[in-house]
């Protein structure tokens, strides 16, 4: 594959991008997950609650030179504004920061229309991209920004943010959205793909959680559903995987049906309104709200039954070994390695749905 797109591409596909020499090392990489942690708690982003004063003091957990800015200037402004309410606080740190921004500062533009909330995405777009032509990198990777963000020449950078990792998996996915300067086309390695969406996911990015995770299992692996649940709650893209799997409920192997269950389970229901009638086009999934398409909803249900059953049968079944293990003078260890065992074939006890 490297050969191909360096004949295909001369000059603009470098050995080097193509090889995932271009990872972070293991240093880099652990300084760059606190940063990002303490920004998405700065932000609020992928499910995590909003905190400014938290995400300051996470921030000078790290080296990162965003985080030293952070905790430089955003920590100064906090200070400023001790006391203050936290809606308010956060109104008046944008509209600060915003106009640093307007006086030359690209770090205080990106941050200040991040968290300013009465703003329109038109606006805030436009501020974001003038962030990145002022020379603020990261502001060139982010969801609302424009243009053609990826060259042969910045590739290294974006290799270091994490957005822009985003965007190389998704060239070397193959994804027709990917954007990438003339003399780049994407090259479709599937292997390097999901090397770089574990390398964004391990910085906190759940999205690419979420592709490398359906890039890694199909909808008829368990393993598929037991990560996705994981991370369900903070992200409605894991959530919805949970939907149209493409096939029908009896399709579906038991593990999986098991998997559906264990991580639905408690985690399903009708959107109520205020009047405490049904709606009946709607359902909440990890917290999450969707349009209640009936064929999932039961397919989703029909396996939260299955599992309750399941659960219920193993607790008797493991009360009855306990009383028994411990009338014949079996030692605790054996008990615990037998109750595991019972566990493990909870599958093998259910000849049909019932």
């Amino acid at each position: 594959m490297s050969e191909e797109a360096l004949v295909v591409f001369p000059g603009k596909v470098t050995s080097e991008m193509l090889s995932g020499r271009c990872l972070m090392k293991p240093a880099d990489k652990e300084n760059a997950i606190k940063w990002y942690h303490a920004r998405d708690t700065l932000l609020g982003h992928f499910g995590i609650e909003q905190n400014l004063r938290l995400g300051v003091e996470l921030a000078k957990l790290s080296t990162h030179e965003d985080a030293v800015w952070v905790v430089s200037v955003m920590g100064r402004l906090l200070r400023e504004k001790e006391g203050m309410p936290p809606v308010l606080l956060q109104e008046q740190m944008a509209r600060e920061l915003i106009e640093m921004g307007n006086n030359g500062d690209p770090r205080a533009l990106f941050f200040g229309v991040l968290l300013k909330e009465r703003i329109g995405d038109f606006k805030r777009a436009k501020c974001i991209d003038r962030s990145a032509s002022m020379g603020y990198f990261p502001a060139k990777f982010h969801d609302s920004a424009h243009g053609n963000p990826i060259n042969s020449e910045n590739w290294q950078q974006a290799s270091r943010d994490r957005e822009g990792i985003v965007y190389i998996a998704s060239f070397f996915a193959g994804n027709a959205n990917a954007k990438v300067n003339a003399g780049i086309a994407c090259v479709v390695d599937e292997y390097l793909a999901r090397t770089w969406l574990k390398e964004a996911s391990d910085l906190g990015h759940l999205d690419a959680a979420v592709r490398h995770i359906t890039m890694m299992y199909d909808a008829k692996n368990p393993t598929r559903y037991q990560l996705l649940g994981r991370i369900a709650k903070r992200s409605k893209s894991a959530a919805s995987k949970f939907f149209n799997v493409g096939f029908a409920f009896y399709q579906m192997c038991w593990e999986c049906i098991f998997e559906i269950g264990s991580v639905c389970s408690g985690n399903i229901s009708d959107v109520i309104d205020h009047t405490g009638e049904f709606y009946q086009q709607s359902i909440r999934l990890f917290g999450h709200t969707f349009k209640n398409d009936c064929w999932d909803y039961n397919q989703i249900q029909k396996c939260c039954v299955l599992y309750d059953q399941c659960y219920e049968r193993y607790k008797y079944a493991a009360r009855c070994w306990i009383l028994i293990g411990k009338r014949l003078g079996v030692v605790k260890d054996i008990r615990g390695v037998i109750g595991k065992m019972l566990w493990n074939q909870r599958i093998s006890w259910f000849s049909k749905f019932d």
